[in-house]
């Protein structure tokens, strides 16, 4: 099977991230696209989307997997990052570095 990867910026990769886990029923909880947006629009970040072509036309290709990459910091508000930055406590480093 051929596919490719693309880098998307963060309006549309968010749409399409919506759409995969909305497509695919292995995702316990769902991100809306506008969840995404509002965690990444004030930080750094990277989103990958790999595509593969339809069973039914090879020529047309579909979003199947993706990953986003973004950076963390050590007073986060966001509960989720501020409990990951918390876990991370004693093996990262923060101060004068970016952490992705």
């Amino acid at each position: 099977m051929k596919h490719r990867i693309k880098q998307y910026p963060l309006e549309q990769g968010a749409l399409e991230i919506e759409f995969i886990e909305e497509f695919f029923g292995e995702f316990d909880r769902k991100k809306r696209a506008a969840e995404i947006i509002k965690r990444l629009e004030d930080r750094s970040h990277l989103i990958l989307i790999a595509e593969a072509p339809l069973p039914q036309d090879a020529s047309q290709m579909a979003p199947v997997s993706f990953k986003v990459g973004h950076e963390i910091f050590q007073h986060e508000k966001e509960p989720a990052l501020a409990d990951l930055v918390k876990r991370l406590d004693g093996h990262v480093n923060f101060y004068g570095r970016r952490v992705l």
